[in-house]
């Protein structure tokens, strides 16, 4: 089985079921967003921006963008990576290949090229192997090469089941309540000293877990780190 995930065809098959368990999850549950005028403002302006949010909640990406905004997804070169690809291309988002793993400095250029043609970004900044809640820069550095704002997201279910796994994904039951929030955009100047660029990435990782823990709280479940290893459900009391 683990051979046959790792074919092109075993990817296809699952980015297939995922695809079709996420649209499932968009006709059965209720979202409910908060600070959304965000990216609605950005969206009126024309103008690109880059949302990143903690690998463990990445599975609802699809519904972080308004409709109209033409956006690219930043994700690994490995299997895992390829079905998210795979996921993403059924949803019309285009994706750049590569991490601070393999291909960084190619998925870089390429961020940043996407960036000036117009286009945002999605990117998970613990990926794609964590630590899990720890931001690593690539993200905050295409924001300041570009001058495009970074929103930090996060997305929370109830129910939902948190896996044994590096980022403690997150997977929403049919019917959830499904909890988006968003930051206000962060931004830095080009010309921003090391000092700056060193507090502007600790600004962004505090973001995403603030955000995070207000989507958790809101949706009433335990956060993630709190989660013991094996699977198990949250459902409110």
């Amino acid at each position: 089985m683990k051979k046959f995930l790792k074919t092109w065809l075993g990817q296809w098959i699952i980015a297939l079921l995922v695809g079709g368990y996420i649209l499932l999850l968009r006709l059965t549950c209720k979202f409910h967003y908060k600070n959304k005028s965000v990216v609605d403002t950005l969206e009126q302006e024309n103008k690109p921006f880059i949302i990143a949010i903690w690998h463990g909640r990445l599975l609802l990406m699809p519904y972080l963008f308004p409709k109209k905004v033409k956006a690219r997804a930043v994700i690994s070169d490995h299997s895992d990576g390829r079905i998210v690809k795979f996921a993403a291309k059924l949803f019309g988002y285009a994706t750049i290949v590569g991490s601070s793993t393999k291909g960084g400095v190619r998925a870089f250029k390429e961020m940043i090229i996407t960036i000036k043609e117009g286009e945002s970004l999605f990117i998970t900044p613990d990926g794609p192997k964590g630590p899990r809640g720890t931001f690593q820069a690539g993200a905050a550095e295409a924001a300041r090469m570009t001058g495009a704002p970074l929103i930090a997201a996060s997305i929370s279910c109830n129910p939902s089941k948190f896996f044994k796994s590096w980022d403690k994904f997150m997977l929403p039951k049919l019917g959830s309540d499904v909890y988006i929030h968003y930051h206000d955009p962060l931004i830095i100047h080009k010309n921003a000293s090391e000092t700056e660029r060193e507090i502007f990435y600790q600004d962004c990782e505090d973001a995403l877990h603030k955000v995070e823990k207000e989507a958790d709280e809101k949706a009433g479940i335990k956060p993630a780190s709190s989660i013991a290893e094996k699977p198990t459900m949250q459902k409110a009391s």
